[in-house]
């Protein structure tokens, strides 16, 4: 009881703060976080999953210990599906990982599965990690699904061990995190306004990998593309792929409930022409819109 009243409190002073709103673990919306752009709450993408996972393993660690966080992370229970946690202790050896615990006891950098194709060594990555967070991207074997795909971990020393966790590539996981990626520019939209909006989806730091978000005016057309800034004032009737389809006049159609739209569009993370899946939003006389690309 004492404590839910105590979280409330800091609730509201966090809120009598920041009136203008929230972003992710609580941050204001102005701000970036480790240099992703913000995101809804945990469970809503899955990029915000993970950090919520390395968090609550960080919390358990410091609660209850080293010995009580490896067992639980150790355990096959701490799994769900394609999540689970994984712990790299002080000299880079793998200590904790429950769906593969022929890895606990290995040397991080010298897992096969973290030795790109390239020869680029993601352990020596993982095992790297600052206290303030990083991001690694890799392939590595699902063990929802047993097949190698390319997976993203938040990887986070503390007290000298890593503790990580990450989520794979996939149709369901890719449009989750494309529409909380809208959903973000919206509440960013909805607490600050127009011009803010349109500045900041126009800077390199609101693009993560492949994912950024354009946004269209009725009467000015594109006014906001940080990969691609030359296609600034692009009109709907102008937006065809190389197909000929006008997927603009899609976009244009688009109400507050949102929409898909499907259309062939160069990705500026492999620089391929891809098929790729816009998740578009009205707000007011804007189209908010960002999507994911299908190889």
């Amino acid at each position: 009881m004492i404590t839910g009243l105590l979280y409330a409190l800091i609730w509201l002073l966090i809120s009598a703060l920041f009136p203008g709103g929230m972003g992710m673990m609580g941050m204001p919306l102005e701000e970036g976080m480790m240099g992703m752009p913000l995101m809804e709450e945990a469970g809503e993408n899955p990029a915000a999953e993970a950090k919520t996972r390395v968090a609550d393993a960080i919390f358990l660690y410091d609660q209850q210990g080293r010995d009580a966080a490896i067992a639980r992370y150790n355990d096959q229970a701490s799994t769900d599906g394609p999540w689970y946690v994984f712990i790299i202790d002080e000299n880079g050896i793998v200590a904790a990982s429950a769906p593969r615990p022929d890895n606990v006891g290995q040397a991080v950098d010298e897992l096969p599965g973290l030795i790109g194709e390239d020869g680029h060594n993601y352990g020596t990555d993982i095992a790297n990690a600052p206290e303030s967070g990083d991001w690694v991207k890799y392939t590595y074997r699902n063990p929802d699904t047993g097949e190698d795909e390319t997976k993203h971990s938040w990887v986070m020393r503390h007290d000298g061990l890593v503790f990580g966790s990450g989520w794979y590539e996939g149709p369901d996981a890719s449009a989750a995190y494309t529409r909380a990626f809208v959903a973000e520019a919206v509440r960013r939209y909805d607490a600050l306004g127009q011009d803010a909006v349109v500045d900041y989806y126009n800077t390199q730091d609101s693009v993560y990998e492949e994912w950024y978000v354009f946004v269209i005016d009725d009467d000015d057309g594109i006014v906001s593309h940080a990969t691609r800034p030359e296609r600034i004032g692009l009109t709907f009737d102008q937006l065809e792929d190389s197909n000929g389809y006008n997927y603009g006049a899609d976009f244009a159609d688009t109400d507050e409930y949102g929409q898909w739209v499907s259309y062939m569009y160069r990705n500026p993370f492999t620089g391929m022409e891809e098929q790729k899946h816009s998740w578009v939003v009205r707000r007011d006389n804007l189209i908010i819109g960002s999507g994911w690309y299908e190889r």
